[in-house]
Order: C-alpha cells, then structure tokens, then sequence
C-alpha cells in the first residue's frame, strides 16, 4: 500500500500547508501546518476552535484534482495517527 511522502505536494492547491491520512487511508489536504492539526475520531482536525475561521481541508486526488471521494488517493493507514506531515516549499 502506497505511504504518504512530499511527492504528493506535487499536485497540492497553493493554500495547501500540511498533509495527512485518515484512519480509511484517504489522503487530505490541510491548509494548517501539523503543529496545528489533532487526530480525532479516525480524521485529522485543527487543535482548536479559533483555527476553523480560515480552515480548509481537501481531499487528495493526485492529477485528477477533483476533490471528489470517488478519486482519492488511498494510503497505508496503519500508522494513521504519526501520518501527518508539512508540505516542503521548493525556493
């Protein structure tokens, strides 16, 4: 099963900060860093209430950039809840 690496910044919107798996192995897209981010309920969620005011979350869907659950990506979710990482800004 495929694991969530900085390849998958390649196709990432601009808003994009950090990405993350849940516990289905669906890869989601956080525009908070993964200081920021909890995991809760099998999901990835900001770690407090005052960050959903400029919150986006989106479903990776490589090439495709859909955004529809019927193209996600699928991950190795074992090891969901360590999954999260920040995306690397090239110079």
């Amino acid at each position: 099963m495929k694991k969530l690496t900085q390849k998958e910044a390649e196709h990432a919107p601009e808003w994009a900060k950090s990405m993350a798996v849940d516990k289905n192995g669906i890869g989601f897209y956080h525009s908070i860093e993964k200081a920021k981010l909890k995991n809760d309920g099998g999901q990835w969620w900001p770690n407090n209430h005052f960050d959903y005011s400029e919150y986006i979350c989106g479903v990776m869907t490589g090439e495709k950039k859909t955004g529809s659950y019927l193209d996600a990506i699928n991950f190795d979710a074992t090891d969901w809840q360590n999954s999260a990482i920040d995306r690397e800004f090239g110079e």
